[in-house]
């Protein structure tokens, strides 16, 4: 388990300060296992809450930890599918939705949505039969990329409200018109929607308020928890040579006399 005082808690301490700009929430199990809690560790305090999960085996260590979901339950809204609650409406149209997931199977199952599980959301992440990913935003758009199972993967889905633009382990895949009329209501949810909850592991999940840039994406899809990490510290060394022990033996001598 990774202690949180080890990784970067805001923009300065950031290796990659750039990532922080327009963070609304962070949400990432591979930082370390912290029971029915996922912390936010954007500094925003958005902690969400694991529902209808059991912490004792749905942490899962799955090339670093993460969180597994059961993929289990109906399309058509169920209040007892598991999922991961977050706190609050994030009061944005504009956002990207970023994350590392590991689908089990290819099922229509949902991946977030900003709604309560059992009523028709206005924004959803949901992975097709395909592989494809569908984003629902009072019409429906589908990425042409296609994740397979059984391996990590990186997506990244972006909606201004009059576009929605689609990237797969950091290269991109396609933009589409997706203009709405409504913004964004409610809390979001994490491993579920209206269409029924993911089946795989998820981490790193982080919502912008802002379309990330194309080497953001491609920076994100490295690595897990990589806007987490901190700035190298630079370390100095002088060579301990003849002249360098003189100088610091004269001042040696001088701070002790002083000391006296």
């Amino acid at each position: 388990m990774q202690a949180f005082s080890t990784i970067a808690q805001n923009a300065s301490e950031a290796a990659y300060p750039h990532l922080w700009q327009g963070l609304a929430g962070a949400w990432v199990p591979s930082l370390g296992v912290t029971g029915e809690t996922l912390r936010d560790v954007s500094g925003r305090k958005h902690h969400g809450t694991l529902t209808n999960m059991d912490p004792a085996t749905d942490w899962q260590a799955s090339g670093g930890w993460s969180l597994e979901f059961a993929g289990t339950d109906t399309a058509g809204g169920n209040a007892s599918q598991n999922r991961v609650a977050l706190p609050r409406d994030y009061g944005v149209d504009v956002l990207t939705f970023s994350a590392w997931v590991r689908p089990k199977t290819l099922s229509k199952r949902g991946i977030c949505t900003s709604a309560t599980v059992y009523t028709r959301p206005r924004f959803a992440i949901t992975l097709l039969t395909t592989g494809q990913l569908e984003v629902y935003r009072g019409s429906n758009t589908t990425s042409t990329a296609t994740l397979t199972t059984g391996r990590w993967q990186h997506i990244s889905v972006a909606s201004d409200g009059v576009t929605t633009t689609f990237y797969l382990d950091g290269e991109f895949s396609n933009s589409a018109s997706q203009s709405i009329s409504v913004p964004l209501q409610t809390q979001f949810m994490l491993g579920n929607n209206y269409w029924g909850a993911f089946d795989g592991y998820m981490d790193d999940v982080l919502i912008h308020n802002r379309v990330i840039t194309s080497r953001e994406n491609k920076l994100l899809a490295t690595r897990r928890g990589i806007a987490f990490h901190r700035k190298r510290r630079r370390v100095y060394s002088i060579p301990a040579g003849p002249a360098f022990k003189a100088v610091w033996a004269t001042r040696a001598t001088t701070i002790a006399g002083v000391l006296q």
